[in-house]
């Protein structure tokens, strides 16, 4: 676990600086410098190439991860591997483009009368998808040979320096907003650019024309998985991105920039888990390859409660300040507020299951993992159709919470019955109850009324209010004897 550990924590302060930064790019100036429609435009825009990428890509990002460890030899660049997948994946984005210059209008159809920013800008779409594919692919490979803090960097905060750097040249109209649009496309390929210069320098990859005879034994089962991961990684971005395609269709790019912005608070509950997630693939595959399962018991135990720890505390923080929060936001903005906590509580379902998601989908069960996963997109989809008519963008966010927390269940019945793991950890609960428990008892807490500055008072309260939650989660901690001694929290992982 220690080298999860070192880079989950250098990937979680890249994660957090990242967020400190999207944080202000995203929940303050994007709400200020641009319409809820123009907000809505860049997320429809990176939601269709999001969906678009994960066939694109031919399954590469699980190609890679479940290969990598038979190719892997850094004497010759890991037997070409990285030019073998990259060939691969251009296959699929030809098919891309061919598919998206006679059909994208229908990928952008909508109810909406007025859509002139999408038609406007769709063709965005075309290097959005190319930029996302790359990413999937350079970052994956330099994960699996156990650096994936960098992509955090590039990714994290790199890029959204940049489109910081952009938001304030658009704010004081230094460019316009045709030139913000295509900088901001174009900035997506600073950490592809930048981690093909690192792992080159590494030996990782070279440029060398890989031995196809190395490869041909493996090509059935290459295509096999590949299609597998289609299916698993289309799904997957169903579950994360279709809300705010459906919400675009049925209630336009106003609903859908509103939707947008309110989400973004929900999903930093997910940062834990995605920083972990990267770095464990490789460490999961060595260790099924091993069947060294009472390993990966004591792995999947550590990395759900940790995760559970860090989400919970995110969550409690986030939402015992919500009014605050949203004071900081145009007033329109808080019609989302109910979407901050269901999808929320999405994210904090999946970090019960800590790596089992992963050590599914590199083991010899990923078949299922993938029918999971499909299941896990039907349902997000046949929910919002159900729900967007009805509750609008809160219905979207509800249908999120339904479908992941099912998906979860499944799933960890699953690893428990075929793997014989325990996958259901009664200290779960306590950090559960824990932050229920601080997150109720504080809410009685009434805001102090100062003679500050608006947004002063606000900040002054959100830490005010912060520090109490934390306080209170950490006493229930002890008191439920989830923490026994200050020694434990680093113990646990």
């Amino acid at each position: 676990m220690g080298i999860i550990l070192k880079q989950t924590i250098k990937g979680s302060i890249y994660s957090y600086i990242g967020v400190i930064i999207g944080g202000l790019n995203v929940a303050i100036l994007f709400p200020i410098i641009f319409s809820e429609e123009e907000v809505g435009l860049i997320n429809i825009l990176i939601t269709v190439s999001a969906v678009a990428a994960q066939f694109a890509s031919l399954g590469s990002a699980g190609i890679i991860s479940y290969f990598f460890p038979k190719f892997r030899n850094k004497e010759n660049a890991h037997n070409s591997f990285f030019i073998f997948v990259s060939l691969f994946t251009s296959i699929g984005l030809l098919l891309f483009t061919v598919v998206f210059y006679f059909w994208g209008d229908l990928f952008l159809a909508t109810k909406e009368l007025d859509t002139h920013l999408q038609d406007q800008y769709y063709h965005l779409i075309y290097p959005l998808t190319f930029f996302t594919v790359a990413f999937m692919v350079v970052d994956m490979f330099s994960a699996s040979t156990f650096n994936s803090v960098i992509g955090n960097l590039y990714k994290d905060v790199v890029v959204r320096v940049i489109i910081l750097v952009l938001n304030i040249l658009y704010l004081y109209h230094y460019i316009s907003f045709n030139a913000f649009m295509l900088l901001y496309t174009l900035n997506l390929a600073t950490p592809v650019i930048a981690l093909l210069f690192y792992m080159a320098n590494k030996g990782d990859i070279n440029f060398k024309w890989p031995k196809i005879w190395v490869y041909a034994a493996h090509l059935k089962k290459i295509t096999s998985v590949g299609l597998f991961y289609i299916l698993a990684g289309f799904s997957d971005i169903l579950a994360s991105y279709i809300d705010k395609y459906m919400i675009s269709y049925y209630l336009g790019l106003k609903a859908t920039g509103i939707y947008s912005i309110t989400n973004y608070f929900g999903a930093l509950t997910r940062i834990p888990r995605s920083s972990m997630g990267k770095i464990g693939t490789p460490i999961l595959a060595k260790l099924l390859d091993e069947q060294n399962y009472s390993e990966l018991t004591v792995l999947l135990k550590k990395s759900s409660l940790s995760q559970i720890l860090m989400g919970i505390f995110i969550f409690i923080n986030i939402w015992i300040n919500i009014d605050l929060i949203l004071g900081f936001l145009p007033a329109s903005y808080t019609e989302g507020k109910w979407v901050v906590f269901y999808i929320s509580l999405s994210h904090i379902f999946y970090c019960f299951l800590g790596l089992g998601g992963v050590m599914l989908q590199v083991s010899k069960y990923y078949k299922s993992g993938t029918y999971f996963t499909i299941v896990l997109g039907v349902m997000v989809v046949i929910l919002n159709l159900l729900l967007i008519p009805i509750w609008g963008i809160n219905g979207a966010a509800v249908s999120t919470a339904i479908a992941k927390l099912v998906y979860v269940l499944i799933t960890l019945t699953f690893i428990g019955h075929k793997m014989k793991i325990q996958v259901v950890f009664f200290d779960s609960v306590k950090i559960v109850a824990s932050g229920f428990a601080a997150l109720y008892l504080v809410s009685f807490v009434s805001t102090i009324q100062t003679n500050m500055h608006e947004y002063v008072s606000l900040g002054f309260n959100l830490a005010l209010r912060s520090s109490m939650v934390s306080l209170t989660f950490v006493v229930f901690l002890f008191l439920t004897r989830f923490i026994k001694n200050t020694k434990q929290i680093k113990m646990m992982f």
